[in-house]
């Protein structure tokens, strides 16, 4: 995979030769992906990302407006945990066990692991 990076933006760079235009995507993660044919130059790249440039902080700014950062995941009861695509809560008990279960629909978890932040 390779990059570039102009001014302050940096572009995951994705040649194709099935592309015939360039094309700047910007995914929810706010990553920058750039597009393009494999004939086309480094010099006419930064070009079209120089003329783009003001699109691009627009669209990285509606992204941050959004407020779509994911919050870390804190170890408590009925905390939700995404695993083979459902959702599922976490039940804390107080048993020795050191071991995460998978039972009856949630996530079993030992107290202690849970303090340690595992």
């Amino acid at each position: 995979m390779s990059t570039l990076t102009v001014n302050d933006l940096k572009f995951e760079l994705r040649r194709s030769s099935a592309r015939r235009a360039l094309e700047i995507t910007v995914d929810r993660g706010g990553e920058l992906i750039l597009s393009a044919p494999p004939e086309v130059s480094v010099a006419m790249l930064r070009d079209f990302v120089h003329r783009k440039r003001m699109w691009v902080y627009k669209q990285l700014a509606k992204k941050d407006a959004l407020g779509l950062h994911t919050r870390t995941k804190e170890y408590v009861d009925g905390e939700g945990f995404a695993y083979l695509g459902r959702s599922y809560r976490l039940k804390l008990v107080s048993e020795a066990d050191a071991a995460v279960k998978l039972q009856a629909g949630r996530f079993i978890m030992p107290t202690a692991l849970a303090r340690e932040g595992h």
